[in-house]
């Protein structure tokens, strides 16, 4: 007699699902992020997967559902409908990190202290890895950030600086840490969107300076301590404004 397979410990489909739509989501969902299924990909009609898997309709839509809620497909209505395997953006994870940091009282201060560890090492591996396309890439992000600054756009400006900070820790080929980055920094936007909207003051965290500019040049020569140096700084004195401008050290970071 074949051992049960026990389930996944990420199977957190809701209970409301029955035990063919929970075993059905997550054998999709283990071909979706092993790259068997890439993104992209147009399942078959409904039918066929019905035929394929042995299901009901009521449960192969309710396998749809928790996928779909898990940012992995993406469901087309009409006549040529049907699911397209998606990967979850980090924008929608970013979203779920903040409620955590939000539920749990997060303080700024410990906020921006996380940035000034990651960010350094970010900027390091971004200096040993960088090609000249990467190079490239980052200079064009630097002109948008000085487009955006000249356009006197505050909200634009801060998403090409958000950009160009998820952008070095792309280049540092630690998929891990990008994501990690990538989590931090859409948490950050959304701070600081929060702050433009209310009408508080945000120009010490936007304020533009050449620390960018330098470390495009220190990445370009591949100076590992010199862009580990710059974003250290940078980070550091990113923080301390943000809390600063924030009501001090006890600051919620959503407050």
């Amino acid at each position: 007699m074949a051992r049960k397979e026990p389930a996944a410990p990420d199977d957190d489909i809701p209970a409301s699902a029955t035990a063919d739509a929970r075993r059905l989501a997550r054998d999709l969902r283990r071909q979706i992020v092993t790259g068997e299924l890439p993104a992209g990909t147009r399942l078959a009609a409904e039918p066929e997967l019905q035929e394929q898997f042995d299901v009901s309709r009521a449960t192969l839509r309710s396998a749809f559902r928790v996928l779909e809620a898990e940012g992995l497909v993406r469901i087309h209505r009409g006549a040529r409908g049907g699911a397209e395997v998606t990967h979850p953006t980090a924008d929608a994870a970013a979203r779920y990190f903040g409620l955590v940091l939000q539920s749990r009282g997060t303080r700024l201060e410990d906020f921006a202290h996380a940035r000034t560890v990651l960010e350094p090492h970010a900027a390091a591996l971004a200096a040993e890895h960088a090609t000249e396309e990467d190079v490239a890439r980052l200079r064009a992000a630097l002109e948008a950030e000085n487009a955006a600054l000249a356009s006197g756009d505050v909200e634009e400006f801060l998403a090409a600086t958000v950009a160009f900070h998820g952008l070095v820790a792309e280049i540092g080929k630690s998929s891990t840490l990008w994501v990690i980055m990538d989590l931090i920094d859409g948490v950050l936007q959304r701070h600081a969107e929060g702050r433009i909207r209310s009408g508080r003051n945000t120009d010490p965290e936007l304020r533009k300076d050449k620390t960018h500019a330098q470390l495009v040049a220190a990445i370009a020569n591949g100076d590992v301590e010199a862009a580990r140096d710059i974003w250290a700084k940078h980070a550091e004195a990113l923080g301390t404004a943000m809390v600063k401008n924030s009501s001090g050290r006890d600051a919620l970071l959503f407050g």
